[in-house]
């Protein structure tokens, strides 16, 4: 499934013009987003506690529309804390990708979970 309603850019501004709309910038600090992305992670996490592997993907099935909202405040919460911290997301993933692949090249780790360190 693509995402082609708008390109991040796009994304940014629009949580941006939303939260100066409502006058939130004052409390939208670094710190505060960072707090705020971690406890929607959270969100999403408590709907699958103690679910094994299968009754994960379940769970997605059975109340996507709950765990999609929840992955939206997490993308919005990180769109914003990048807004406020001045970080371009899009080339901070192609880094780290780049730093990752070193750590993980294909040939050493295709089908293996090890941790870098171990492969």
């Amino acid at each position: 499934m693509q995402d082609t309603t708008a390109n991040l850019d796009q994304l940014k501004q629009i949580v941006q013009e939303f939260v100066k709309q409502r006058d939130w910038i004052e409390f939208h600090t670094p710190k505060n987003m960072a707090i705020a992305l971690s406890v929607e992670a959270g969100e999403l996490l408590e709907k699958f506690i103690w679910l094994n592997e299968k009754q994960s993907f379940d769970e997605v099935n059975k109340n996507r529309q709950e765990i999609e909202h929840e992955v939206a405040d997490i993308f919005i919460a990180l769109l914003e804390f990048c807004n406020v911290s001045k970080i371009d997301l899009t080339k901070a993933m192609f880094v780290k990708l780049q730093e990752i692949e070193k750590k993980y090249p294909v040939e050493k780790c295709k089908g293996i979970s090890d941790k870098y360190n171990k492969l």
